[in-house]
Parts: structure tokens; sequence; C-alpha cells
């Protein structure tokens, strides 16, 4: 559990956020939101039909969202996302519910974690720092915490209307949009390619597509460069750390077809091919890893995203995660290559959505 200082802190900055955006925000607008923060959206759906007719009638129902943006972020790893994204972003209804019913099939949160969030938010009206009384968090804590609800001058003011969900659900929700507006628009399928820096994340936004679409995702790693295809010169082509032919002929011209196929994933530690991997068609197909986006490749691809990690960030990844030796390898031999790669084809101009991590 975070230090108990860290946490006064970042509940306080969190209020300051929701005062600025909020004048009417009360008391037990802010417990709920503590309440959101450490449970999440705070139960399972039983009926996911139910759970999703009445987001959309909801939806329909809606007048206004204020001035609340799309996603708000509510601190400990979660966000609000206001209805407002289907019309404001193009993200689709179901996407929306999936995300939402994504996040509450975790378990969040303890009644301990909670009432540590609630002493420091009691803590912060003693000293001042914010302008509501410790009783009244008393009063409204020892009540019912399951059952906050806002305030009705919160819902007059604000008209909330949102789903909680994971924060890593919301983070690229742009490119969930580009994806609901491409499949939307397009009746066979979709491609999307994610390339850029190593430890940045493109592994991971691919298995949160994955879970979201329920969609293909191929990685660029099961295309190392065969022994006999590492020459001095193919080492020294930008680019050119990847068998791009063979996943040109092998994953991109099937994809485009819409027909099933399947390939061997080459791996460079047993220098050998690995157990056949079958495809069948599907409306979105991810692929993600670094070349991706290399240019005998881009003609296929529908969307295009880059990601970025700060140089620190990115060694401190690449070193939990690997061996010191491999890490010397990512640090002298393959990141300089990334780079020359991006530098060569202008990956980052050429995306359609860049995301960058600290």
């Amino acid at each position: 559990m975070e230090s108990y200082q860290h946490l006064k802190h970042s509940i306080l900055e969190l209020c300051k956020v929701q005062l600025a955006t909020y004048p009417k925000i009360q008391t037990v607008d802010l417990l709920k939101l503590l309440f959101q923060g450490e449970f999440g959206p705070g139960h399972l759906i039983a009926d996911s039909a139910k759970s999703r007719k009445f987001l959309a009638q909801e939806y329909e129902d809606l007048q206004s969202q204020g001035d609340a943006g799309f996603v708000e972020p509510i601190g400990f790893g979660f966000c609000r996302l206001h209805l407002s994204v289907i019309d404001g972003l193009g993200l689709s209804l179901e996407t929306l519910h999936r995300i939402f019913e994504l996040s509450a099939l975790s378990q969040h949160g303890s009644q301990e974690g909670f009432a540590h969030k609630v002493s420091a938010l009691k803590e912060l009206c003693c000293e001042n720092a914010l302008p509501f009384s410790k009783d009244e968090v008393d009063r409204l804590y020892n009540e019912s915490p399951a059952l906050f609800r806002h305030s009705e001058e919160y819902r007059a003011a604000h008209s909330p209307a949102y789903r909680v969900a994971k924060e890593e659900y919301c983070r690229h929700i742009a490119l969930l949009a580009r994806i609901d507006t491409a499949l939307a628009q397009d009746d066979k399928n979709t491609i999307v390619a994610i390339d850029g820096d190593a430890a940045s994340g493109k592994t991971t936004l691919g298995g949160i597509l994955r879970l979201i679409y329920n969609c293909n995702l191929i990685h660029m790693d099961h295309f190392f460069l065969q022994p006999s295809q590492r020459t001095p010169e193919r080492l020294v082509e930008a680019g050119g750390n990847v068998d791009y032919e063979r996943f040109k002929e092998e994953v991109l011209a099937p994809l485009v077809s819409h027909k099933p196929f399947s390939y061997r994933p080459f791996d460079c530690q047993t220098w050998d091919f690995g157990d056949e991997i079958s495809v069948m068609p599907n409306r979105l197909t991810v692929v993600e890893g670094c070349y991706s986006q290399h240019p005998m490749l881009t003609d296929a691809y529908h969307i295009k995203v880059m990601m970025q990690v700060d140089p620190v960030e990115q060694m401190r990844r690449i070193t939990l995660r690997n061996a010191p030796f491999l890490a010397e390898k990512f640090r002298d031999i393959w990141i300089p290559m990334e780079k020359a790669y991006f530098a060569a084809f202008d990956i980052e101009k050429s995306s359609d959505l860049v995301f960058s991590t600290t």
C-alpha cells in the first residue's frame, strides 16, 4: 500500500481538480469519487445483455454532459468514461460497455484501502486544505458507503453520465474510437499496426485490444531473421532486422484477402521455427511490434500507431524483464537499430496516432 503521506497528496490533488471542474461538488460526491477509486465499477455484471440495454437507454436519454471531459482520471488506476465519448470521439456503445464490463470482471480494492482514503480526506478537511467538514465525512461514511450517490446539487449542475473503467482500457481511447469508426465503415476487415520503441507498451496495448475486440493479434517478434538472412548488408539496412518479406507473403497477403492462413514463428533463442499458428479471418487484426510499419508492409494497414517511451524509463523496463547481458544488447545494438529505422522512414510522422509514456 502506498505511503500515507503520498496518499494524502494524491487525494488533495485529485480533489483540487474536482473542485475546479465541478463547482457544485459536495462531500458525498468526494466520497463517491474515493469509493470508485478504490473499488472501480464496484460490482460484477450479472447480466451482460441487461447492462448493455441499460447503458443504451441512458445514452438515448442523455441531455447534457456539462463541461466534463471525455475521459476523466479519478486516480488510483481508474477513470470515469463519460458517455459523451460516443458522439464526441465516435466510440461505439458496444466498446464502451465492453471496457466497463472488463473493468468490472476484475476484483478491486478493500475496505481497509477505502478506510485509508477516507482517513486522509478527513485529515485534509481538518487541516483546512479542503473546504469540507470532517464531521460530514464521518456522518456519510458511517451510514452506508455502498449506497453513495451523487448529490442533488452535483446532478443538477453537471448531469453526470459515465461508467467507471480501468485506466489501462481508457488510456488509448482515441485509438478505440478510430477502430470503431473503421469497423463501422469497412464490411470486410480492419488491420491495425502498432510500431514503436522497445518496452513502450506495444504488446500490452495489443493484448488490451484483443480483450476488448476479441481480435487476431500477430507479433512481429515471430518474424526474426533466420541465421542465413543475418548478413552484414541486411543488418545495416534500415528496418532490415525483421523478415518483412516472409511477413508480407505469409500474413499480410491472406489478411488482405480475408482468407484463413497459418505461419510458423521463428524463435531467436532456439534458432528454429516453432509450432504452426493458424489464423482465421476476423473483422479486426492487430499487428504489434517494431518494424511493423516497414514501407514494404504499410499499404495493408488501415490504422497506424506509434508507441514512444522516455529513454530512462525504457531502460528501467528492459532491465527489469531481461538478463543483464540482454539489456546491454538492447542498449548498444537493438535500440540504435530501431532508432535508425524510425528516422529513415519517419515512422512518427507517418503514424495516425502517437502515444508517449514516461
